[in-house]
């Protein structure tokens, strides 16, 4: 009863466009659930309101109840994916990078969807497996997106050089724009993250990685 009650809690946030705050809201109540197969169903729920959360072990705890298992064949272990870029920590970086190629092979990303998880793979200094370059490459490049006025960018990355720390994080919410890192352009968010990281603040460039994917990361039809 518990988990479904979060599900239409849930589910009422996304349709008004308050799902990030509401999953962290959810975190608590949630890691009271037990992870037990009966509950198979909540999965990728429960993996998302972990990493929403940054409770990274709620989502590889429920990933591995049934770890490439899911009703449209396609796994779960993407979700561990997106936990190393968020900042997990809890396997090495980058091990689960093949999964997301095996999605890209299956159109599982829409094309700006690959164009964005290119950016922030390589924004944060991965290695990105060929696969999904030329996927990519293959698809349009978007060009919509918020871009700050001129010279934003370039101030931006000499604060990040000086670790003028407040400095640069004023100057990533101007290049980013209204609306974050949704509704960034490319060019921005990826000069947003490499800023932040150059600067020192690593876990902050990793949070804007994930929230600039969590909205567009494959998820089953179920969910």
């Amino acid at each position: 009863k518990k988990t479904r009650l979060i599900r239409a809690l849930l589910d009422d946030a996304r349709a008004n466009m308050l799902a990030f705050p509401v999953m962290r809201m959810l975190a608590r109540t949630t890691a009271q659930v037990p992870v037990q197969p009966e509950l198979s169903w909540f999965i990728e729920t429960a993996a998302e309101i972990g990493l929403a959360a940054g409770n990274y072990k709620m989502t590889y705890d429920w990933v591995a109840l049934s770890q490439g298992a899911s009703p449209d064949g396609s796994g779960y272990t993407h979700w561990l994916a997106l936990a190393d870029i968020a900042g997990a920590n809890l396997e090495p970086q980058g091990q689960h990078l093949g999964d997301l190629e095996v999605l890209a092979r299956h159109s599982r990303f829409s094309p700006d969807g690959l164009h964005l998880l290119a950016t922030v793979l390589d924004a944060l200094q991965y290695v990105v497996p060929i696969p999904l370059w030329e996927a990519a490459s293959r698809a349009p490049q978007p060009t919509s997106g918020y871009l700050p006025e001129t010279g934003v960018l370039s101030e931006m990355q000499d604060a990040a050089k000086k670790k003028e720390f407040g400095h640069t994080v004023l100057l990533v919410m101007k290049a980013l724009g209204p609306t974050g890192a949704e509704g960034a352009n490319m060019i921005a968010l990826g000069d947003s993250i490499r800023a932040l990281k150059r600067a020192g603040l690593e876990a902050d460039a990793r949070r804007l990685g994930l929230e600039a994917l969590f909205s567009a990361w494959p998820r089953t039809a179920t969910n």
